[in-house]
């Protein structure tokens, strides 16, 4: 999960070859899409959401959909995926998923990670651990 236009889709499917649409825009994902990431005998499901404005209170239905699935899904961990533009948005996201779920932070850009940890200070006790990859492009174009 996270903001809008983050990568969010581009990641889901850079991990498991299921295609979702993914457009320049905002709300282009509606609705909760799954597959299953197949790791050394491991069976992980992946799941994308819509994206988030405002995790405290969701006003378009995609936001309701997404923030109650974190709140009622039967998911062991949420990833809030982040880009350099929707840092705070994704921190504030963390947050409120982390009252619900364990939370790690992703960023979809190369080096933007360790920079949103030195630019905010993370709520207690929430604990993120933040990764970064390749931009979406770049991961739409090679094969896992």
């Amino acid at each position: 999960m996270g903001p809008v236009n983050v990568g969010k889709s581009s990641l889901f499917y850079a991990l498991t070859g299921f295609y979702v649409k993914t457009a320049n825009y905002p709300g282009t994902t509606v609705e909760i899409h799954k597959a299953y990431l197949r790791q050394v005998g491991e069976k992980i499901e992946i799941v994308d959401l819509p994206g988030v404005i405002n995790p405290e209170n969701p006003r378009d239905e995609d936001e309701k959909i997404a923030m109650r699935e974190i709140a009622e899904g039967s998911y062991d961990g949420v990833v809030v995926v982040a880009a350099p533009h929707a840092v705070g948005n994704a921190l504030k996201i963390a947050e409120v998923a982390g009252r619900y779920k364990p939370v790690a932070g992703f960023s979809t850009w190369p080096t933007s990670g360790p920079r949103l940890i030195r630019r905010r200070s993370f709520p207690r006790p929430l604990a993120c651990l933040w990764s970064t990859c390749l931009p979406p492009r770049e991961m739409a174009r090679r094969s896992w």
